[in-house]
């Protein structure tokens, strides 16, 4: 995944300093450092795009107390662009650095998001926003699935397609230029209602199908 910094800030005592103006999607995290003697407390908050007053701040954390010497790690919240991020300590010494993952990466990468993409019509391309969901297909008849090349969804390579269908089979085909591989005991259609295949990029306009395939 794509590990970014997006600010660093030492604030004065009790002052308010954006950190970060985001420009996409991130899930972000602060470490906050109390280099001071004494206990102090730090607040984060987040001025949502098109906010603009104090009752629309989403506040991350509020006065979390931080003993001298010791860091906390404030973790896993999001921000879509023109989100706005401020940090503020209530002692000398605080130091905040901010770091996020662009959500794309995690959608492509992270297999604790597979989410359901519900799709009624008889034919669908795959797309990038495709990759590591579970593509459920609801329309009454054969659907067919087309595997696109990399001009129309350049996905990395070890991407992985979830396909199921309510009602039907579905056909997978090869869009001009990408190479479809599977088992060569196997078709290309899925065995009907609510089996599920799986598409894997093994390499620029290469795919492995597999699962619940009908039987040459």
């Amino acid at each position: 995944m794509a590990l970014r910094r997006l600010g660093i800030a030492n604030p004065d005592p009790n002052t308010p300093v954006l950190i970060f103006t985001s420009d996409g999607e991130y899930l972000a995290s602060v470490l906050v450092t109390n280099g001071n003697e004494n206990i102090g407390s730090t607040t984060i908050y987040i001025d949502p795009e098109g906010a603009g007053i104090d009752a629309n701040f989403v506040y991350i954390t509020k006065n979390l107390l931080i003993e001298s010497g010791n860091s906390v790690e404030v973790h896993r919240f999001a921000l879509v662009e023109g989100d706005k991020l401020y940090v503020s300590g209530s002692r000398e010494g605080f130091s905040f650095l901010a770091e996020g993952i662009q959500q794309t990466d995690l959608l492509a990468y992270s297999p604790k998001q597979l989410l359901t993409r519900t799709d009624a019509a008889s034919s669908h391309t795959l797309v990038f926003e495709d990759i590591d969901r579970m593509l459920k297909l609801t329309n009454g008849s054969t659907v067919t699935l087309t595997v696109p090349n990399e001009t129309v969804n350049p996905a990395p390579l070890g991407s992985r397609f979830y396909v199921t269908s309510t009602q039907a089979a579905v056909q997978v085909v090869a869009a001009s230029g990408v190479t479809l591989n599977k088992n060569a005991g196997c078709t290309n259609v899925s065995e009907g209602a609510h089996s599920v295949i799986e598409l894997l990029k093994t390499n620029p306009n290469e795919y492995l199908l597999f699962g619940e395939l009908n039987r040459i």
